[in-house]
């Protein structure tokens, strides 16, 4: 069943003998579609002098806060609740408590 030689035979010199049978040729991309991929992939251009990533203005900052583990966890089941992160609802008691003064 099996062909006298195959084991012997070299993959290479196969695929090499089916890719000459067939033809298969990408077009050329022409001159304007070159120029179109190339505008697609162009970065922005950023002003002189400036580096790395933009200063955000309002960038939230990271802070401990120490409270009764029973409180937290009242809070945390409220937040979930409501759908919300517990930083985010710890946030909008704070303006709601600020409002209110």
């Amino acid at each position: 069943m099996t062909k006298k030689g195959f084991k012997n035979q070299n993959p290479n010199d196969r695929i090499a003998e089916r890719t000459a049978t067939e033809e298969t040729k990408t077009p050329e991309p022409s001159k304007e579609t070159e120029k179109a991929a190339v505008e697609d992939t162009a970065l922005p251009k950023k002003e002189p002098g400036k580096r790395g990533r933009p200063k955000v203005s309002n960038k939230k900052k990271q802070y401990t806060l120490t409270m009764n583990p029973d409180l937290y966890k009242t809070l945390s089941e409220l937040a979930k609740e409501n759908y919300k992160s517990f930083s985010q609802l710890v946030t909008d008691a704070c303006i709601e408590y600020i409002k209110k003064q």
